[in-house]
């Protein structure tokens, strides 16, 4: 079992991959920007995330996590797969 960090989970291919990391046992947190997400799998937490914003927050994150060398080492994988379409 191994923990990913997922921002983008909500849509697309952020959130198929979320739910097919969960169902093999891993441990996902995904991140989501506008609408809430929710998940009855026990293996997935969903937390707002906005990377659009300069300083954008972690407070889902334990405080001892919040140098980035702490959290990059808590996870197996990051996958950073958001998008705005609006800027591409």
């Amino acid at each position: 079992m191994a923990n990913y960090f997922v921002v983008g989970a909500s849509s697309g291919i952020g959130k198929e991959i979320t739910e097919q990391l969960a169902a093999e046992g891993h441990h996902v947190i995904g991140t989501y920007h506008k609408n809430e997400v929710e998940s009855s799998n026990p293996n997935i937490a969903f937390h707002p995330l906005n990377v659009l914003e300069p300083f954008p927050s972690f407070d889902f994150l334990p405080e001892t996590w919040m140098e980035l060398s702490i959290v990059l080492e808590a996870f197996n994988c990051a996958l950073l797969n958001a998008s705005n379409p609006k800027i591409l």
